[in-house]
């Protein structure tokens, strides 16, 4: 049978040669024709293709005869062209025919060896369906594993919820603390305000009353009306000492309610402490945002310190300013006195002068005049009355100078308050 198989073969392969051989022959005619035509286009134009009028009737008829086997001529021409192209064709189908046969005869012949190794893929693929098993098991293994871990991972996810919410409250714990100290701070501002619109104030007062000193002094120097203006000057200091007195007792209770605010300030900086360690407890993983916090405290807690100290020299220097002036309060009060006293003197020596006494015996016979001593008394009584005005107005001039100094002293001072 393989005997046969292969004349078979064979007998298709002579054909195919007799073919091939015949197509060449075809192909090899062809130029001819193709140089034929060409040999015709070649021909001038004045000659293939002359005037019809000028033409016989013979000429036009094979004119026409020629037209008409050249046009058969071309399409003998394309009918052979078409028949070469499908005897290439059927060659190249009896090449494909062939080819097959071959990898027939080859599968044919490989048959056997394919049986073996079709055995061995089968004994391959029994072990890799055991070790699928294995896999599939291992599978199964490694799911109930991430079964597990996906719960573990849910608890974790729901604690970390709970610290989170713990660590929003803790936030808004620290937001109300710091509101709180901000409204502290409003307040110790609104206390600084009141205590510097009461040193205004307290200046204006100290103004009118060195106004009032001044009117003193000048309406003093009309010994007429002295006694009764000074009635009414005295009893207006005693109003304005009496306003001074009220004022500085304010002044007081705004410093006590400032130092109620700085003792709530520290109690809420503490429970701020408080809480900024609870949060560090409840959360290492923000660490740097707790950092930040603590470095803005730091700040605030450094300010709130440089205006402590602020509202410290600012107290020390009203406490300086008050003793100043009740020192020198106590000696206009002095040089009143010693005023008050010089006048009743003067008086004194005024009315022995206008009414003067009966002599007695003694002074008759030694007729001594005392009217010299007399006058030397009250011209010495006027000398020191001039020099106490002038201590007075020395006074008053050393109090504004003073009352000056402190309000340029204090105006930075409140501008950096401010």
């Amino acid at each position: 049978m393989a005997d046969a198989f292969n004349e078979i073969i064979t007998n298709d392969g002579a054909g195919a040669l007799a073919e091939g051989e015949t197509s060449l022959v075809a192909a090899e005619a062809e130029p001819t024709g193709d140089a034929a035509d060409g040999a015709l286009d070649t021909v001038p134009a004045e000659f293939s293709r002359p005037d019809p009028e000028s033409l016989s009737l013979h000429a036009q008829a094979r004119m026409a005869a020629f037209q008409a086997f050249d046009e058969s001529h071309r399409t003998a021409r394309d009918e052979l062209f078409k028949i070469g192209q499908a005897f290439a064709a059927v060659i190249a189908s009896h090449t494909h025919g062939r080819a097959f046969l071959d990898d027939c005869a080859a599968d044919i012949a490989r048959l056997s060896d394919l049986e073996i190794a079709n055995a061995k893929l089968a004994a391959e693929n029994r072990r890799f369906e055991e070790r699928v098993d294995k896999l599939e098991r291992v599978r199964e293994r490694q799911e109930a594993v991430i079964e597990s871990h996906k719960s573990r991972e849910s608890k974790i996810a729901q604690e970390f919820e709970l610290l989170r919410s713990a660590l929003n409250e803790a936030r808004l714990e620290a937001v109300e603390t710091r509101s709180q100290l901000a409204s502290l701070e409003s307040l110790r501002s609104e206390m600084q305000l009141q205590i510097t619109s009461q040193t205004v104030d307290i200046e204006r007062l100290n103004r009118e009353v060195e106004s009032l000193r001044e009117k003193n002094v000048v309406l003093r120097l009309d010994l007429d009306m002295s006694q009764q203006k000074s009635t009414d000057y005295r009893r207006k200091l005693d109003e304005a000492q009496t306003l001074l007195s009220v004022e500085s007792a304010r002044a007081s209770d705004a410093s006590t309610r400032l130092g109620i605010g700085e003792t709530e300030l520290l109690r809420l900086q503490k429970q701020n402490d408080a809480l900024e360690a609870r949060l560090s407890e409840a959360l290492s993983a923000l660490h740097a945002a707790e950092q930040d916090i603590a470095d803005r405290d730091r700040r605030y807690n450094t300010e709130l310190q440089c205006l402590r100290s602020e509202t410290a020299q600012l107290s020390a220097r009203l406490q300086t300013s008050k003793a100043d002036q009740a020192d020198k309060q106590s000696q206009l009060n002095l040089l009143e006195t010693r005023l008050n006293e010089v006048e009743a003197e003067r008086r004194i020596l005024e009315h022995k002068l206008s009414h003067p006494a009966p002599e007695s015996a003694e002074a008759r016979k030694q007729g001594a005049n005392p009217a010299p001593s007399l006058k030397s008394a009250a011209d010495g009584q006027a000398k020191q009355m001039k020099v106490l005005k002038q201590s007075l107005e020395r006074a008053a001039e050393m109090k504004s100078k003073s009352s000056k100094g402190t309000k340029r002293r204090e105006s930075p001072n409140s501008r950096n308050a401010a």
